[in-house]
């Protein structure tokens, strides 16, 4: 098993990658760039929001409903490693095959998968408004 990620390490490991992507893509866009999050307890953790703070990125987070899964684009990656994962022949029936059939579908996700889940997203928002922020088909 490995290293649970605390809101300290994900400080230490996580946001230091995200500020320089933050940056990079902030000097080129001519448009405001946001961080996303969702409401993970390591995410919403006052230490994580302290560190955001100071290092001036915590006014650039997207505002985020704690529980919405309908907008979160890496549950549509979930979904379609679990489907990929099922029409597997034979199916994995022990820990060991399904912990390296969940490694080899996250490293077969590409471009195209990827571009496919982004060009949801405003379907899902609509679909997020008409249902009042209630359940989706999504």
């Amino acid at each position: 098993m490995g290293t649970r990620i605390t809101a300290k390490r994900y400080c230490q490991h996580i946001v230091p990658h995200l500020e320089e992507f933050w940056h990079d893509v902030s000097r080129t866009s001519e448009d405001y760039v946001y961080i996303l999050q969702d409401g993970s307890s390591v995410h919403a953790a006052a230490y994580t929001t302290n560190f955001l703070k100071e290092k001036g990125l915590y006014n650039y987070l997207f505002p985020w409903t704690a529980k919405s899964p309908d907008l979160n684009l890496i549950e549509g990656v979930w979904r379609l490693m679990k489907a990929r994962i099922n029409q597997r022949t034979p199916r994995p029936n022990r820990n060991d095959l399904m912990r390296a059939a969940i490694r080899e579908e996250w490293a077969s996700i590409d471009e195209t998968d990827l571009v496919h889940l982004l060009s949801s997203t405003p379907g899902r928002v609509q679909a997020v408004l008409a249902a009042q922020g209630g359940h989706t088909k999504y």
